[in-house]
């Protein structure tokens, strides 16, 4: 039986290998487009579909956490 922290490992290489760069310079995240793998000012940026709201009185969060479709 695996304890918590093997589990999370287990998951977490997978996950992180979406975002990290591969062998070719190229990240998963990313598919086929190739602007966001090659050029200098895109390449270096990770995209979030996450989108911040900041309603008065209610704090910055994102729009997913809050019920918002973002």
């Amino acid at each position: 039986m695996m304890n918590l922290q093997q589990v999370a490992r287990d998951l977490g290489r997978p996950l992180a290998q979406i975002f990290l760069r591969d062998e070719n310079a190229r990240r998963a995240v990313f598919g086929s487009h190739g602007l966001f793998n090659t050029d200098p000012n895109w390449r270096g940026l990770i995209c979030s579909t996450s989108t911040f709201t900041a309603t008065p009185g209610e704090g910055a969060a994102p729009a997913t956490r809050r019920g918002g479709r973002g």
